[in-house]
């Protein structure tokens, strides 16, 4: 362990106790309490706690291994409860202690599995006490069958999940942070979700490579997901739109989702690059509008509307079934566009679109004709088919790194688009042979 910002240097391990061997995976499980930051859980062949941040770690539970090479590969911690814990291991083993490591019950032959399976996470619910996901990596066994697995007792009974599913290991299976009933599930070619807590599953792929995913991790507050691959990166991916999509949405109700609310981070300025780099690109600028189609519809569009409810901007977005996102890129004008016109909005890629390294989705970029908006409220009206139908808020927001005292957004973003201008009418001069740009 290394803190950053002094410098210091420490280890992390349990005291040695006469004529007890430990073993650690060479990816060893560690923690943090989700109730108190100080708790610091880990394990090998037994599981570890430590009450100081990692200081006089100290074995509370038996010896979890089915064998004598056996480590612990999967640890989890309920968020409700922080009295249970499960861990599970590289032999196959799962254990479950519900009175905070004093008492363990050897929860393995519940998983209703023919032979040990490498347990390759574990996902304590968030939602409901009791439940508890499981995931199983066979290909260790040579055996490339998924297995998934949920439990709504403690560990006592199991269901598979994995019914559906394809051929082709399972690496990770997550719960998401605001619905129940959204799961994600890494496997060894790609990633999969389910909006019914895993009764069925659909592919979460368009854009990201054939290629393992290891893990799913969630952002607090932004809405993305970002899944970390064997070998092809880290991709990320807005899931706004999935998380409050409901069966009724995909059957019979137009629904616009709750938008999040948007930052307007600020970027230092670029200084000269060369065709030699080594990074992802930032996500998609602007406020990101969800919205999902049982049926065909043949026209869609936003209203945008200032706090004095006068209308700044209209976008447009696709018609066909399912769910979309359209990108307003915060530009508006004093007076009202038609439909479709530079209000600054575009239709994007929808429910699969996955970016590298948290990129953008194919599409255009800021449109040019509209000036940027203030920070504050705005109401957006989604009209499908000449009917108005639902209407959302979202507020922007500076900054927050930013001083009091610096530019506003909106003239700062303003300066950008005259640059971007300058260079662009810079550039097509010199290709058509003119010195004096301004000739014209």
């Amino acid at each position: 362990m290394r803190l950053h910002k002094t410098g210091e240097r420490a280890s992390i391990g349990p005291r040695l106790v006469e004529g007890v061997s430990y073993r650690f995976n060479w990816n060893t499980p560690f923690i943090l309490s989700n109730h108190n930051s100080k708790i610091f859980y880990s394990a090998g062949n037994y599981v570890f706690r430590s009450l100081d941040r990692g200081n006089d770690l100290q074995a509370i539970s038996p010896e979890i291994t089915l064998t004598k090479r056996g480590s612990a590969t999967a640890l989890s911690e309920s968020p409700r409860n922080p009295n249970v814990l499960y861990v599970g291991t590289d032999d196959g083993a799962l254990w479950v202690t519900r009175d905070g490591g004093h008492q363990w019950d050897n929860i393995t032959k519940n998983l209703g599995i023919d032979e040990p399976r490498w347990v390759a996470t574990i996902e304590a619910s968030r939602f409901k006490e009791g439940r508890v996901f499981v995931c199983l990596d066979a290909h260790r066994s040579d055996d490339d069958n998924p297995y998934a697995l949920v439990s709504e007792d403690f560990g006592e009974t199991f269901q598979p999940l994995h019914k559906d599913l394809p051929w082709g290991s399972t690496r990770c299976l997550r719960e998401d942070l605001v619905n129940p009933n959204l799961l994600y599930l890494g496997t060894e070619f790609t990633l999969w979700v389910s909006l019914d807590r895993g009764q069925n599953w659909s592919p979460l792929g368009l854009g990201l490579p054939t290629v393992a995913i290891h893990e799913v991790a969630m952002h607090p507050s932004n809405g993305e997901i970002v899944v970390a691959t064997h070998g092809r990166s880290l991709w990320a991916c807005d899931v706004t739109g999935l998380r409050s999509l409901k069966s009724d949405h995909i059957a019979k109700d137009i629904a616009f989702h709750e938008p999040n609310d948007v930052i307007r981070w600020r970027s230092d300025l670029r200084r000269g690059r060369t065709n030699r780099r080594y990074i992802g690109n930032n996500p998609t600028s602007g406020a990101q509008l969800w919205y999902s189609l049982p049926s065909k519809a043949e026209r869609v569009a936003f209203r945008i509307e200032n706090i004095d409810g006068q209308v700044i901007s209209e976008l447009t977005g696709k018609g066909e079934a399912g769910l979309h996102r359209v990108s307003w890129n915060l530009t508006g004008s004093v007076q009202r566009r038609p439909a479709g016109g530079a209000g600054g909005g575009r239709p994007d890629g929808g429910v699969g679109a996955v970016r590298p390294g948290g990129g953008r989705p194919a599409g255009g970029g800021r449109t040019r004709g509209g000036r940027p908006v203030s920070n504050g409220t705005y109401r957006i009206v989604l009209v499908v088919d000449g009917k108005e139908l639902q209407a959302r808020t979202v507020t922007l927001v500076q900054d927050p790194s930013l001083p009091a005292d610096s530019i506003a957004d909106e003239q700062y973003e303003l300066m950008l688009l005259n640059d971007e201008l300058a260079v662009e009418i810079k550039r097509q001069a010199k290709s058509e042979g003119r010195t004096h740009y301004h000739d014209d």
